[in-house]
């Protein structure tokens, strides 16, 4: 899983959490918090918050993930203009 800040077009901030289940499928047990919004997608979760970030025109500051961001990702995030706060997975 991986969580996201990003800002919405009034520059109002948005948490978005993003899992590598197909489709945004959230485990048992796992439940959005009030305001968070769920970006779904079919590849890392990192990665599905930068494409939903930007299908949805949000400008995304940082990203975060429960594991190290793998230097695909991390790429994908610095692109985006964002900042990745995990630590990047070594190669």
């Amino acid at each position: 899983m991986a969580v996201g800040l990003a800002e919405d077009t009034s520059g109002v901030q948005q948490v978005l959490i993003g899992t590598s289940e197909p489709m945004g499928y959230l485990r048992s047990g796992i439940t959005l918090n009030s305001g968070e919004i769920l970006a779904p997608g079919l590849g890392h979760a990192e990665e599905d918050i930068v494409n939903f970030s930007q299908q949805n025109g949000f400008y995304l500051l940082e990203v975060g993930a429960t594991r190290p961001i793998c230097p695909y990702c991390a790429s994908l995030i610095e692109d985006a203009g964002a900042i990745p706060v995990t630590p990047l997975k070594v190669p």
